[in-house]
């Protein structure tokens, strides 16, 4: 262990890196647990990135089901897990990007209609 990185500083540097390993950010983590008492520790960060990877699973599940339904049509047989015609692949990096850019618009529109 590095004296002074926890679980958020280490999973922004792997975050940076990877573009797979969700950042522990405070917005996405309460995108996906509003009003949570937020903890810094391995088993609150544990949690958080199997919220996303189940998140990230159902998603992608619900979208293989239409894709097989067209591949079925077209007589293509491919079960790996591919990037969509625009280069674009769900990751719990991005969902958590996704989770963290939500919290922002919402906190931002709650502002707007305070003043």
């Amino acid at each position: 262990a590095l004296k002074g990185v926890g679980p958020a500083t280490a999973s922004l540097i792997l975050a940076v890196y990877t573009k797979i390993i969700p950042f522990m950010a405070d917005e996405s983590m309460l995108g996906i647990w509003p009003g949570l008492s937020l903890k810094y520790d391995m088993k609150m960060y544990l949690k958080y990135a199997e919220a996303l990877i189940e998140k990230c699973d159902s998603l992608t599940m619900n979208e293989d089901d239409d894709l097989s339904q067209d591949d079925k049509k077209d007589g293509s047989d491919n079960d790996e897990e591919e990037e969509d015609e625009d280069g674009f692949a769900l990751t719990p990096w991005r969902l958590g990007e996704c989770l963290w850019i939500e919290y922002m618009m919402n906190k931002e529109d709650k502002n707007d209609t305070t003043n």
